[in-house]
């Protein structure tokens, strides 16, 4: 998934653009933007500005053939569900309902707010 944003300040007559690209990667818990490529538009002008950024908030969510469901103790022995677990976390997430203790975290560790204005 990619964002593009197309209007921003006049660069040499032309406007800044940039562009974030979303990489599902389960093994980043938020991540964060990283430029990747500074682009030349009109064969001369580096107005172009393109980002990679890479979490596990990128990937899709699973659907119920992708989790496999863990069973844990109940009373007498018994076994019941308790969570659920991605087959293959690569391919999908699980996530849970966004508590403000997770915001708080998420804007203490990367310094974004998750809100999108």
């Amino acid at each position: 998934m990619s964002i593009v944003y197309n209007e921003g300040d006049y660069c040499e007559g032309i406007r800044y653009s940039s562009q974030i690209d979303f990489i599902c990667d389960a093994s980043v818990e938020y991540g964060k933007p990283i430029l990747m490529e500074v682009q030349t538009v009109d064969d001369y002008y580096q107005c172009h500005f393109v980002f990679e950024w890479r979490s596990r908030l990128a990937c899709p969510i699973c659907n119920s053939e992708q989790v496999d469901k863990v069973k844990g103790q109940c009373q007498e022995n018994q076994l019941r569900e308790v969570s659920t677990k991605p087959i293959d976390p690569n391919v999908c997430q699980i996530f849970p309902k966004l508590s403000t203790k997770a915001t708080n975290e998420f804007i203490k560790s990367t310094g974004y707010s998750p809100l999108v204005y």
